[in-house]
């Protein structure tokens, strides 16, 4: 089965928090292929439609390499609704698929609470929803690549997805 590796880039850590960057990776675990990527930078300041940064996070990326702020900069960015809605109608047109996030409590969550704060349905099946770090946590030993740039959406959804496609190479565990 397709599956799409979800990545946020963020000014907090729970639902509710703004959205800098979104990054998807389309990838099919079965036969070890990369297929489409999304990838859209968006205006911090989102404090308009409720959402609230974290001052902690906010402190964590100022401390992260120039690669990775280069999202609070991107000439690119564009609005929060305009960015969910381009991402709502990229993953529309990928089929049905599973959405894998870096943890049940983050990517998917967080960028559910979003859409729902602006009045948008949520682009796929609630039972569609996986948990990579999970899986990752189950085979420490298999170790993930590094990403282009860590904390780039795109370039670490990527990596994850890599990831995930070596271990379900490595083990009889199936994605389904």
């Amino acid at each position: 089965m397709r599956s799409c590796m979800l990545d946020l880039e963020t000014y907090g850590v729970v639902p509710g928090c703004p959205i800098l960057s979104i990054g998807a990776q389309i990838f099919d675990d079965a036969n070890g292929t990369l297929g489409e990527s999304f990838y859209i930078a968006m205006d911090s300041d989102q404090s308009v439609w409720g959402l609230k940064s974290e001052p902690q996070t906010v402190l964590w990326w100022e401390q992260r390499s120039e690669e990775a702020r280069e999202v609070l900069f991107d000439p690119s960015r564009v609005s929060l609704r305009d960015g969910l809605a381009l991402f709502c109608l990229w993953l529309r047109e990928q089929d049905d698929c599973l959405i894998w996030g870096n943890g049940a409590d983050f990517d998917p969550p967080i960028l559910v609470k979003a859409l729902h704060m602006l009045g948008y349905e949520t682009p796929w099946r609630p039972y569609s929803v996986r948990c990579y770090r999970t899986i990752k946590n189950l085979r420490p030993d298999i170790k993930m690549r590094n990403p282009v740039v860590a904390h780039h959406a795109l370039a670490d959804a990527t990596a994850q997805a890599v990831h995930l496609m070596d271990i379900r190479e490595q083990t009889t565990l199936t994605f389904s």
